[in-house]
C-alpha cells in the first residue's frame, strides 16, 4: 500500500509540474496571465 501511494505522490508532483511549465508558456497578456493563475491555483490545490 505504502509504495501506491508514493506512486500517487510522485503522479501528483508530475503533474503540478507539467502546469507549473504550461503557465510558463502562456502569454503575457491579461487573459493569458489569468488563465495561468486559474491553472496553477486549480492544478497545484493540494485537498486531503
Amino acid at each position: 500500500m505504502e509504495e501506491k501511494a508514493n506512486q500517487i505522490s510522485e503522479r501528483l508532483l508530475d503533474y503540478g509540474v507539467e502546469i507549473v511549465k504550461l503557465s510558463i508558456k502562456l502569454g503575457k497578456t491579461a487573459a493569458g496571465r489569468h488563465i495561468a493563475n486559474q491553472l496553477l491555483s486549480a492544478g497545484t490545490s493540494q485537498n486531503s
